[in-house]
Parts: structure tokens; C-alpha cells; sequence
């Protein structure tokens, strides 16, 4: 990648090399603005926080063992301990961050 960038600067007088850096500059400090705009924004935006992954696998297996408690106790017992020991190792990681 830095071979072709040297290759596509040598071909540019040096007028339009700083033309190239003016703008690599405005486009980046435009750019560092609208994040930091985003993120006052977001502070005071209503929008409600999306349920991660882990909450939404917690519904679905709690829903699966809400049905075969009426269908088969047994295995929705069984059903809960195994989904539960699950999600618990796989993100055991994400507790450790």
C-alpha cells in the first residue's frame, strides 16, 4: 500500500501535493468535528439502549423452558441447566473485559 501511495505521489507537482495535504487535513479535522458532535448528540438523544445478544438468549431459553414445563418438566429442567451453563461459559470471557 505505501509503495503505491509513494508511486501516485511522485507522479503530483508539489502544488497539488499540498493541495492533496490541505484537503487530507480539512477532510480529517471535518471528520474529528462530526464525532465529537455525534457523540454530545447521542448524550441527549431518547433513544432506548438495544438489547445485546446475551439478553435476547436469555428470553429465547426462558420462553423454551416456559413451554416445556408444559409439555415435559424433565427436560425443561435439563433444557435450563444446559442453556444456562452455555451462555455462562461462552461468555465468561466478556465478564473478564
Amino acid at each position: 500500500m505505501a509503495i503505491l501511495v509513494a508511486m501516485y505521489a511522485a507522479q503530483k507537482s508539489k502544488k497539488q501535493l499540498r493541495r492533496l495535504r490541505r484537503r487530507l487535513a480539512f477532510t480529517y479535522m471535518k471528520e474529528i468535528v462530526r464525532t465529537k458532535v455525534n457523540k454530545f448528540k447521542s448524550r441527549f438523544s431518547k433513544k432506548p439502549a438495544p438489547a445485546s445478544d446475551r439478553t435476547l438468549l436469555y428470553i429465547l431459553l426462558g420462553l423454551l423452558v416456559l413451554i416445556l414445563i408444559f409439555v415435559e418438566p424433565v427436560v425443561a429442567i435439563a433444557v435450563l441447566l444446559v442453556g444456562i451453563l452455555v451462555l455462562l461459559l461462552v461468555y465468561h470471557g466478556e465478564l473478564q473485559k
